[in-house]
C-alpha cells in the first residue's frame, strides 16, 4: 500500500514538472521586416521565401509549405540567418539556449500562384532548452 502511494505521489510530481517545463514556452508574433528581443536574443523575421500552402477558399490534396527566413543574434555576436518551414524540415531551430519553432504564418495565397499584398505575420513558439 505504501509503495502504491509513493508511486502515485511520484507520478503526480513528475507530471507537475512536465507541465512546469512546458510553461517555459512562449508564443511570439512578428510581422515581415520586424525585429524583437526575446530572452536577450534579437529575432528578425526577414521574409517569406516560399509559400505553396493551399490558397484561401480552395480544397487541396496537400496542405503545402511556407518557408521563412529569420535573423538571430545575441549581443554583439554575428547575425545567423536560418530558414524555417511550416510542414517540412526544418520546422525549428536552436539558438542561444532556445528553440524557435514555426507555428503559423497568417498570410495565405488568395489564388493559386498569387500572393496577397498583406504583410505576413509569423508566429513562433520559443522554448528554453534544458540541458
Amino acid at each position: 500500500m505504501k509503495n502504491g502511494i509513493l508511486t502515485l505521489v511520484l507520478l503526480v510530481a513528475s507530471a507537475g514538472l512536465a507541465v512546469a517545463q512546458h510553461s517555459s514556452s512562449k508564443t511570439v508574433s512578428l510581422r515581415a521586416g520586424e525585429r524583437r528581443n526575446i530572452h536577450k536574443i534579437t529575432v528578425g523575421f526577414l521574409e517569406v521565401l516560399d509559400d505553396s500552402r493551399c490558397p484561401v477558399g480552395t480544397t487541396c490534396v496537400w496542405a503545402g509549405n511556407a518557408k521563412v527566413s529569420l535573423a538571430l543574434s545575441r549581443g554583439k555576436s554575428k547575425v545567423v540567418t536560418e530558414e524555417l518551414n511550416s510542414t517540412t524540415a526544418p520546422t525549428a531551430v536552436e539558438y542561444g539556449g532556445y528553440r524557435f519553432e514555426f507555428v503559423d504564418l497568417t498570410r495565405r495565397p488568395s489564388k493559386p500562384g498569387v500572393a496577397t499584398m498583406v504583410r505576413p505575420e509569423l508566429v513562433l513558439k520559443v522554448t528554453r532548452i534544458k540541458h
